[in-house]
């Protein structure tokens, strides 16, 4: 760390706001800064963090939680994409906050289905990367019900190797072709 760096870092350190400002009131004034009642949306290209988190370390372990806690987040997957949610679920954790905080978050599977991009995030579900999402399915059509049996799949046969269970998962592929057509087409997006 250079001279410059440590010294600034130590200034900060002493700086008022965190040596006379409890701990409390420094966290209501995060909370009025960067909390709120929109929703944050979150896909690879469009997520940008308040320039509140970008000032110094300490605010941003201390705000940063509130942050990723006390907002509301939509999570972009266009054609399921899945890389939107990873990014999500790491900065949650990050910052030591089940994701979604406590709001939870929505996904929003945006555009034509790509099977490719699906697999991808099964994979990632049966590897333990992402968490299987949670999909309403009370109200839901017929193609969202196979595609949460489709992510249960992958995520209760961790235990089997993972070719195994793509190959199993190319018959819900079949499925859901039936449903749309567009499942059987394949450009691919990159991730």
């Amino acid at each position: 760390m250079s001279k410059d760096l440590k010294a600034t870092s130590s200034a900060i350190a002493h700086s008022p706001l965190f040596t006379k400002l409890s701990g409390e009131l420094r966290n209501r004034v995060w909370s009025l800064t960067i909390s709120g009642d929109r929703v944050i949306n979150m896909s690879p290209t469009t997520h940008v963090e308040p320039g509140l988190l970008t000032a110094c370390r300490l605010i941003r372990e201390e705000a940063g939680s509130l942050y990723y806690y006390d907002n509301k987040f939509r999570v972009v997957c266009a054609r399921y994409n899945s890389t939107a949610l990873l990014i999500a679920s790491r900065k949650f954790t990050a910052f030591k906050v089940p994701l979604g905080g406590k709001h939870g978050y929505t996904i929003d599977f945006d555009g034509t289905p790509s099977w490719s991009n699906l697999i991808i995030w099964l994979e990632r579900i049966h590897a333990g990367s992402l968490a299987c999402p949670a999909l309403n399915v009370v109200d839901a059509g017929i193609d969202t019900r196979v595609l949460h049996g489709t992510f249960q799949t992958a995520a209760g046969l961790r235990d089997i190797p993972w070719s195994r269970v793509e190959a199993l998962l190319k018959w819900q592929r079949a499925v859901l072709v039936k449903i749309n057509s567009a499942w059987g087409e394949e450009p691919r997006d990159q991730e």
